[in-house]
């Protein structure tokens, strides 16, 4: 899964509080989100740009998406949250 799994067009969804992107894996694409508190709470101190958040922190968002995926592949749609990026860093 490592070698072809991706992340990618990060779009500010306006009036609401999180960002969509897309996950590739292989030949399959997922739509996914993640929560502007996570991307905050990423990129400390805040630049005030989710999408900038989103790029410098790609790698960390990939491998979070990617263990949520390897924990159940049937997922439709991947929803990350600040939750999931406090367990990355232990």
């Amino acid at each position: 899964m490592d070698v072809c799994f991706r992340i990618f067009d990060p779009v500010v969804v306006t009036g609401e509080e999180y960002l969509t992107f897309s996950i590739g894996d292989g030949t399959k694409v997922l739509p996914a989100t993640i929560s502007c508190m996570a991307l905050a709470a990423l990129d400390r101190p805040f630049c005030g740009s989710f999408v900038e958040a989103f790029n410098a922190h790609e790698d960390t968002i990939r491998q979070v998406a990617m263990r949520m995926l390897a924990r159940n592949p049937a997922l439709a749609v991947v929803h990350l949250n600040g939750g999931h990026f406090i367990e990355s860093s232990r």
